[in-house]
Parts: structure tokens; sequence; C-alpha cells
């Protein structure tokens, strides 16, 4: 059985949420979302869990949706709509109602939505690794996840 896409653990006192997917770049899943939202409200809920930190397993923090996965028409434009609805957007949420620091750690890089996660964290480390890009432009999008939101300041 696979590994799920989404790693949590509890180590003293620190919630270590691991994005689980290094062979698709840590790509968004529905899989991963869903874990990523209930391992918040979970941290959220244990009072033993002082700070959250956020990361990436492999070389990457994350590299935001699978271009691959829309490019091969598996995400129609509904599907599509469901996918940021009732995923990406319930992380927003659940970051949002948290009362406990959430710490990006971005060990490589972090792209489009990737990078709006990780500027919805309360404070983001970087290694000398990380590399960040808004690269929606690229795509002929506009940063959807909250990027534009998040970078205001």
């Amino acid at each position: 059985m696979s590994e799920p896409h989404l790693l949590y653990r509890i180590e003293k006192n620190i919630a270590l949420l691991t994005l689980n997917r290094p062979e698709a770049k840590n790509t968004f899943s529905s899989e991963m979302l869903t874990l990523w939202r209930q391992s918040l409200e979970e941290a959220k809920a244990d009072h033993q869990v002082r700070v959250i930190v956020v990361t990436g397993k492999g070389d990457t923090f994350c590299s935001g949706g699978d271009i691959r996965e829309m490019a091969e028409g598996r995400l129609r434009s509904w599907d599509m709509k469901e996918f940021l609805w009732e995923g990406v957007h319930r992380i927003v949420f659940a970051l949002e109602d948290l009362d406990k620091p959430v710490i990006a750690a971005i060990n490589g890089s972090a792209m489009g939505a990737g990078l709006d996660m990780a500027m919805m964290c309360d404070l983001r480390v970087c290694s000398d690794r990380a590399k960040l890009s808004e690269s929606y432009i690229l795509l002929g999008l506009v940063p959807g996840d909250g990027g534009a939101y998040f970078f205001r300041d």
C-alpha cells in the first residue's frame, strides 16, 4: 500500500504536516487536500499542539495544482470549480480559523498555488534551495488561490 499524500505527526508539541507527493513535486491531489484540512482541524483541537509546521517531502515544498492533470483534460471546468471550492479553499478557511502559529518550512520550489499556501502561513522559513514563483501568468491564469490577497502587504 502506498503512503498517504500528506503525512501528519506530532513531536514535542509541534504538529508536522508533510506534503507527500515528491514524484509529482507535491502538487495537490484531492486526497492531499482532504488530509491537510483534517490535520489542521486535528492540530487545532489538540491542546498539546503549540505550533504547526508545513513542509514538502523531497526537493519541493509544493508546486500547487497538477498542471499535467489539467493539460490531459482530467479536470473539466466543473471539476476544477469543485476542486477549488471543496479542496484548496477549505485549507484557506482552516488556516484562517487557527489560533496557533503555522510555519511554512520551504525546502525547495514553492510555485503558483503552492506559494499561495505558504503565504497563508504566519511565518515562512526558506532553505537555501527555496525557489518562489507566482507562475500563474505563464499559464494565462490569475492567482486565484489567494496569492493576490496575501501579497497585498
